[in-house]
């Protein structure tokens, strides 16, 4: 047996080699520039106007070349949010190989299918060889099927990576997938939509155009909804919230999902953040199916009415306000379908189709009748307007039914006998009363004739509802019917790279009397009108790296008490970074507090931002002046953050309080949740705060934003 003073030692050894251990592991990262991102290099070889186009003899080299790039930049993509970046790219729109081609299908993907370089080489130049007259089509080919090969292996990486994250054991990974699949989705849709819209509400060509990729990566996301759905059953109100609303956004069956959200409402005793979810997935399921609803074939969307109406009129009694509103809201999009298709001119000859949805509406009447009682006068309110959507469309279509289209045989003759009947039958006003409540205790009738008066703008999304009778007038509704894209249109949450300053490149001077000029310049810069300086300094930003000698006066006029001045130095001072760094960045620094005016503040901002690892000083003064500026500024700061590199982890507190404030706007959040994901697992300390957002903020951006943060901070399977 071991000694009683031998054994201590032994545990203190084992301790000590423990901790060690840990402290190894916590070390913080060699400090310098965060990894590059690849979506933007990702881009440049996928573009269609960049494709390779070698001739015959080189064609084989070329192309090798080429798909060892293209795959080498989708194995180097470090994060879910950038595959998912990539993925959403319009370029991949022509890699579907979906054109005719003179070239067999099957010789062209045996070709790219080779793993060896040399094989691919042997089997490009064969295709050359035996379509010779053709070999503009023969690279076609086969550029668009290494696209296409390199597009499938990323969407299979993303669901691997999905149902990973989908079913870990942590709610935050399972939250975090099933917001990044609705943000997904949700942004291919609005691609498809800005494909035949060239302005706003003016489409230039028809759904027909819709992009084949986008639909194409909303196909393969469709194949995780079983994944999705067993996030309903998970103990956590959070994830269920999570997974409605990302089955709510996938272009499934609307007689699936509300087959699926149906016993969410139905029981009062689930907990109400899953009711409310379910509630406005309803609508959303409308919204969805009939963002580009094509009115020459109605019966899909009026059977999308005939099973979301009314599962949501019965959920108007809910004991809940917010779900009230919501299903309340799903009514009122349901209304807006059936009267956007009641409105096309060839309705009438379709009033068949339109009968069981008319027997629906007329069945859940009474559930609005009673919202329209509510003891929130807001929902009353909105329920008489959904009441009186119905009324009109129900008196459109009657009108239809009335007053058929005249048969194509000839007018019968004039000697033929009146149908006094009809002529009785026609001079009948075709109203529809519905018991409304006008007053506590007091019955009406309501007759859209009378009381309604409606401006159709399909180009803006809205029309004008006067109704005096129901208390309201110049309300503007949104007609969600109407083909229009979604405004403002969000960006998708993942890391973009920091945005350089908007400039053209310096102009290249050779001339050997160049320095002379920067010397004029840099006297000019001391001259006593303003307008000089601004000039000089101006100049000096066009000479780029040949400007190096008048940087220490470019330094001093950040002093300048004319304030264009100071931000032309600033800007110029940014154009020359990295160069004499241990000058610039202090005064820029100085520049970060300027208290005269904020461009200024931002033009400083930015050039540290283009000084990169070498601010690293600035770090601390960056992370107490985030808040001191308006939304343009603090975007300028989160930048040049991440520009420093990791050496600017300390401002990660501050970042993440500026993602905590709801005051700011919502664009300068989603920067901030950005910037936390960029530093990784450094920003792990504030993983709390990204959690809290991604779950609760009632932002759907910031928090699909805080998502795709989360999934890059914290990553177990690394």
């Amino acid at each position: 047996m071991l000694s009683n003073p031998f054994a201590l030692s032994r545990r203190f050894c084992a301790v000590s080699l423990t901790g060690l251990t840990v402290l190894l592991l916590l070390r913080p990262l060699e400090a310098g520039p965060l990894p590059p991102l690849g979506v933007d290099d990702f881009r440049t070889l996928i573009d269609p106007k960049r494709s390779p186009n070698p001739g015959p003899a080189m064609a084989g080299q070329t192309l090798a070349e080429y798909r060892r790039k293209l795959r080498q930049a989708a194995e180097e993509l470090p994060s879910l949010g950038e595959v998912s970046r990539v993925l959403l790219m319009s370029e991949w729109s022509a890699a579907e190989l979906d054109v005719e081609s003179p070239l067999p299908l099957d010789r062209v993907r045996r070709a790219v299918r080779q793993t060896e370089d040399e094989a691919f080489k042997r089997e490009v130049q064969r295709l050359m060889v035996d379509y010779s007259d053709d070999p503009g089509s023969v690279t076609q080919a086969l550029v668009a099927e290494i696209k296409r090969e390199v597009r499938l292996q990323l969407l299979q990486r993303l669901e691997n990576r999905m149902r990973f994250f989908l079913n870990q054991e942590r709610s935050a990974d399972r939250i975090a997938a099933a917001n990044l699949i609705s943000d997904m989705v949700n942004t291919s849709r609005r691609q498809d939509i800005s494909q035949y819209y060239g302005v706003p509400g003016v489409m230039i060509s028809t759904p027909k155009d819709v992009t084949p990729s986008a639909h194409y990566l909303r196909q393969r996301l469709r194949e995780l909804s079983g994944d999705l759905e067993k996030l309903l059953n998970d103990p956590s109100p959070q994830v269920r919230v999570a997974g409605i609303r990302a089955l709510s956004d996938l272009e499934k069956d609307p007689a699936d999902l509300v087959a699926i959200l149906k016993p969410l409402l139905a029981k009062q005793q689930n907990d109400v953040l899953t009711r409310r979810a379910a509630a406005e997935g309803l609508g959303r399921i409308l919204e969805v199916y009939t963002a580009q609803m094509d009115k020459a074939r109605p019966q899909p969307y009026l059977k999308a009415v005939e099973q979301v109406l009314p599962v949501a009129a019965a959920s108007l009694a809910d004991s809940d306000p917010r779900v009230r509103r919501a299903c309340l809201e799903a009514c009122q999009q349901a209304a807006l379908v059936l009267d956007d298709l009641a409105s096309d001119p060839l309705a009438r000859e379709r009033y068949p189709a339109f009968r069981p949805t008319l027997a629906v509406v007329d069945a859940v009447l009474p559930h609005l009748d009673g919202c329209a009682r509510d003891r929130i006068p807001e929902l009353r309110v909105g329920a008489s307007r959904v009441l009186e959507t119905f009324a009109l469309t129900v008196q459109k279509m009657q009108s239809y039914k009335e007053e058929p289209l005249p048969p194509a045989a000839p007018e019968p003759s004039k000697t033929s006998p009146p149908d006094k009947e009809r002529d009785k039958d026609n001079k009948k006003q075709t109203t529809l009363p519905i018991q409304l409540p006008v007053s506590e205790g007091e019955r009406g009738v309501l007759t859209p004739r009378l009381c309604y008066r409606e401006v159709n703008t399909p180009q803006l999304g809205y029309r004008e509802v006067n109704t005096p009778q129901l208390g309201y007038r110049g309300l503007l509704v949104e007609h969600r019917g109407v083909n229009t894209p979604r405004s403002p249109i969000i960006q998708t949450a993942a890391f973009r790279a920091p945005q350089l300053d908007e400039l053209p490149p310096p102009v290249p001077l050779e001339d050997a009397g160049i320095q002379g000029t920067v010397q004029t310049m840099i006297d000019n810069l001391k001259h006593p009108d303003y307008r000089v300086r601004l000039a000089a300094a101006d100049t000096l930003e066009t000479f780029g790296k040949q400007a190096e000698a008048a940087i220490p006066a470019l330094v001093a006029a950040l002093r300048d008490s004319n304030k264009f001045v100071r931000w032309s130095a600033a800007r110029t001072l940014g154009r020359l970074s990295p160069r004499r760094a241990e000058e610039v960045v202090p005064g820029l620094m100085r520049l970060l507090d300027d208290r005269e005016d904020p461009s200024v503040r931002i033009a400083a901002a930015k050039a540290l931002e283009l000084y990169g690892e070498h601010a690293k000083q600035a770090a601390p003064l960056l992370a107490r002046v985030i808040n001191r500026g308006d939304k343009e500024y603090i975007m300028a700061i989160l930048t040049a953050i991440q520009g420093i590199g990791t050496d600017a982890a300390l401002a990660l507190p501050n970042v993440a309080w500026i993602l905590s404030d709801r005051t700011y706007p919502p664009s300068v959040r989603i920067e901030a949740a950005r910037t936390l994901g960029r530093f990784g697992p450094l920003a792990k300390n504030q993983l709390p705060v990204l959690r809290d957002v991604m779950t609760n903020d009632p932002d759907e951006d910031v928090r699909n934003a805080a998502s795709t943060a989360v999934l890059a901070v914290d990553r177990p399977f690394e």
